[in-house]
């Protein structure tokens, strides 16, 4: 029967990233693929371009010529929260406030002791 768990060789200055190392997370790769620039962006756009531009361009096209109001609202609202930060939500606080006077030693606060 063959070894399920062959051992590897790892290349010169190789390493295994550990469970909690956050080269391995899911937006890690994400964001180095949303930096990778799009083959034959300079022929098709005159410049080199990013996924990532690409992306940003398609929201705000699609924002902009959505025929639903309700999918144009969303976009629009991706947007603003993206460039100009979530608005702040209001927090109301309800209830009773009350003062308790602790009492040290037997004495309440602001009696005189005797021994003065």
């Amino acid at each position: 029967m063959a070894n399920p768990h062959p051992t590897v060789v790892l290349p010169k200055g190789a390493r295994i990233a550990k469970a909690n190392d956050k080269t391995l997370r899911f937006t890690t790769f994400i964001e180095k693929a949303l930096e990778r620039v799009i083959p034959n962006s300079l022929e098709e756009y005159n410049e080199i371009r990013t996924y990532r531009q690409q992306l940003a361009e398609k929201l705000v096209d699609t924002a902009i010529t959505s025929d639903e109001p309700g999918m144009a609202l969303a976009y629009i609202k991706e947007i603003a929260d993206r460039t100009e930060g979530k608005p702040k939500q209001s927090t109301e606080l309800t209830g009773e406030i009350k003062v308790i006077t602790p009492i040290l030693s037997g004495l309440s606060i602001g009696e005189p002791d005797e021994n003065d």
